[in-house]
């Protein structure tokens, strides 16, 4: 199986949800990836909290936080230079055209998906995990564009081949 992005080895991703199981189900894909992982908090202002406590990689955002918009969050997320992605069950996305144009993952999520978002969010690569949110397993996996030749050659020098990693 191919891995979808390179190395969540140490990034440290946001995750604002509100439904304990979905939240729990992300953080460990996310762990299990090799992130480390803040939160995850149901709501924004325990978000914006973590925003301003230290340095984040990225966040997984859902919209809709209990009757609460997540956009202030993802207003302070752009101005801080995180990139982050939306994992909604709401169809519709604020009008903003900031917001319609963020990557948006709809629940049920597949580890898969949410890897290959984050990867696209993130240089690098990241391991798959072994089952889906919803229990499935995560299967083969798109090849992600390549990296930079610089990345390449620091990765060799490093002693990473680049070989599949089995979980």
């Amino acid at each position: 199986m191919s891995d979808p992005a390179e190395n969540l080895v140490g990034r440290r991703v946001l995750v604002v949800e509100d439904e304990f199981l979905i939240a729990i189900e992300i953080e460990r894909c996310l762990r299990e990836a090799g992130a480390e992982v803040a939160g995850p908090v149901p709501d924004a202002r325990r978000a914006l909290a973590l925003v301003e406590d230290g340095p984040l990689d990225a966040a997984v955002l859902d919209v809709n936080l209990r009757g609460e918009a997540v956009y202030a969050v993802a207003d302070r997320l752009r101005e801080r230079g995180v990139p982050y992605l939306f994992a909604t069950g709401e169809m519709e996305i604020a009008d903003r055209p900031d917001y319609r144009s963020r990557p948006k993952l709809e629940k049920p999520i597949l580890d898969a998906e949410l890897l290959r978002a984050l990867g696209d969010l993130l240089p690098g690569r990241l391991r798959a995990c072994s089952t889906g949110i919803d229990g499935s397993s995560s299967g083969d996996l798109a090849h992600p564009p390549k990296p930079p030749q610089d990345e390449v050659e620091e990765g060799i020098s490093a002693g990473n081949t680049g070989s599949i990693r089995s979980n």
